[in-house]
């Protein structure tokens, strides 16, 4: 094969892209492509040519080796210095001890929260209780004055009598 000669590739390239890749509304897709023509709805790729036939495989692409290098980027890091892994701890231990901070103001207003949420919850629990048993209540009054008109006199004299009903309901 032909021999091709790449520029050196260096961390002042890397550059974040200015521009949105219009994935939201295929995510998930899949459809057939001529692989050979590019004929087909998928994905192709301007920068190296290359034809996807889904959502997932072309996020795989544009993050993956050959799309970088194509874009003349170095996926190589630069090593840190001993200062910069110090400032670098410094700043987590700072951020730490301001969460800290924060969380035990936060901790405070959470078990307020969670004392309203459980008050108003066994008020919402005694509010149906009182329902069901007044719905209890009222249904005993039907029955008992259901009772009253059939048989004309007391319903609780007539449970003493021994009698409560005739067997009319079959």
């Amino acid at each position: 094969g032909a021999i091709i000669e790449r520029k050196t590739l260096s961390l002042d390239t890397i550059i974040q892209r200015d521009y949105k890749k219009e994935l939201e509304a295929r995510v998930g897709t899949k459809t057939i492509v001529n692989l050979d023509t590019g004929e087909g709805l998928g994905f192709r790729c301007k920068e190296t040519g290359v034809i996807l036939r889904d959502s997932i495989a072309y996020l795989d692409h544009i993050n993956g080796k050959k799309q970088q290098k194509a874009l003349g980027m170095s996926m190589r890091v630069e090593r840190s210095t001993v200062e910069q892994v110090r400032g670098a701890f410094e700043r987590a231990k700072r951020k730490k001890e301001e969460e800290e901070k924060e969380s035990a103001a936060d901790f405070a207003k959470r078990v307020k929260a969670a004392e309203e949420d459980e008050e108003e919850l066994r008020a919402r629990r005694a509010e149906k209780k009182k329902a069901k048993k007044e719905a209890k209540r009222a249904e005993e009054e039907k029955a008992k004055a259901q009772q009253e008109m059939e048989f004309g006199l007391d319903p609780d004299m007539a449970a003493m009598m021994g009698f409560s009903g005739f067997g009319g309901n079959k």
